[in-house]
């Protein structure tokens, strides 16, 4: 068998150029570090605000659901109570208040004023909207 040889690297340099190698790569991973934490925050923020959307998104839905119940509703009274047990259920914290302003005068347009809130993360949040509906139809 061959005698094994020793291959010799190069012989260290020292110097003020030690430990450089080492610096830059925790900078590098400090850097890494601090890029996706901001990342993360980014997402969690962008998260927050769509629910809060999707929760807006909502409230306008069920003040279209109302309107659109009223229109050819008898018992106007009774959709409203339906309603504003849905309003409960659909968001957190959720209440509402919905009333018939004008339904009485014969000259004006009843309007339904129409208030949601709801609370999200400790924030509270409305949707005030006023509505023209038609006048009931003669005889019901």
């Amino acid at each position: 068998m061959p005698p094994a040889t020793v291959l010799h690297s190069s012989p260290c340099l020292h110097g003020p150029q030690e430990g450089y190698v080492l610096f830059d790569a925790l900078m590098a991973l400090l850097l890494l570090t601090g890029t996706l934490l901001g990342a993360g925050l980014a997402l969690v923020q962008s998260m927050a605000g769509s629910h809060a959307a999707a929760l807006q998104t909502s409230a306008v839905g069920l003040a279209a659901d109302l309107t659109e119940s009223l229109y050819g509703a008898v018992l106007r009274d009774r959709v409203i109570e339906d309603w504003i047990s849905q309003v409960a259920r659909q968001l957190p914290a959720g209440t509402a208040t919905a009333g018939i302003a004008g339904e009485t005068d014969a000259d004006s347009v009843p309007t339904l004023d129409i208030a949601i809130r709801w609370r999200e993360g400790g924030q509270p949040f409305q949707l005030l909207l006023p509505v023209a509906l038609p006048a009931p139809a003669e005889g019901t």
